[in-house]
């Protein structure tokens, strides 16, 4: 009988400990002083484009709030075919139409005002089941021109 409590309790304690990596995934959205987190629903995707067509490779990052408010990232980040090591860490700005490559409820970017200035920042771009890790931070202004504060820390399970 005390081997089988102890066969239990240490189920149970690998239970909690893989619950909690898989928990650890997380979007956070700060817009000024507001942060918002978009961590049900996760999905991070690399399309891999055969280089025969021209096209270039691809990520793709949909996520949702508590209440199903929508986060996309969608081709933002470059990669040369395949992904490797090689290419990371990986910068730059995010192009403009803004919107085109960044979308989240509460994110309001003016695509036209030249004054935006969003850069990315990928750390970790794992294989499927491993880590991807990215920050964008800058500044942007919104539809009223009013000017804001943006840093979005991603930290998420690859899944294709």
């Amino acid at each position: 009988m005390k081997i089988f409590k102890r066969i239990m309790v240490f189920l149970v304690i690998c239970s909690c400990q893989n619950n909690a990596i898989v928990m650890s995934e997380k979007i956070e959205m700060k817009i000024d002083s507001n942060i918002v987190y978009f961590n049900n629903n996760i999905d991070a995707i690399y399309y891999n484009i055969p280089a025969t067509t021209g096209v270039q490779s691809y990520f793709k990052l949909t996520a949702t709030d508590n209440v199903s408010n929508s986060f996309m990232i969608f081709k933002l980040f470059s990669f040369s075919n395949p992904v490797s090591a090689q290419t990371l860490p990986s910068s730059g700005t995010v192009p403009i139409p803004e919107s085109n490559y960044l979308k989240a409820f509460g994110l309001d970017i003016d695509d036209g005002n030249p004054a935006n200035n969003l850069v990315y920042n990928l750390t970790d771009f794992g294989l499927v089941g491993e880590q991807i890790k990215a920050t964008i931070s800058g500044t942007y202004y919104d539809s009223s021109n009013m000017q804001h504060a943006l840093r979005i820390t991603i930290d998420v399970t690859r899944d294709q």
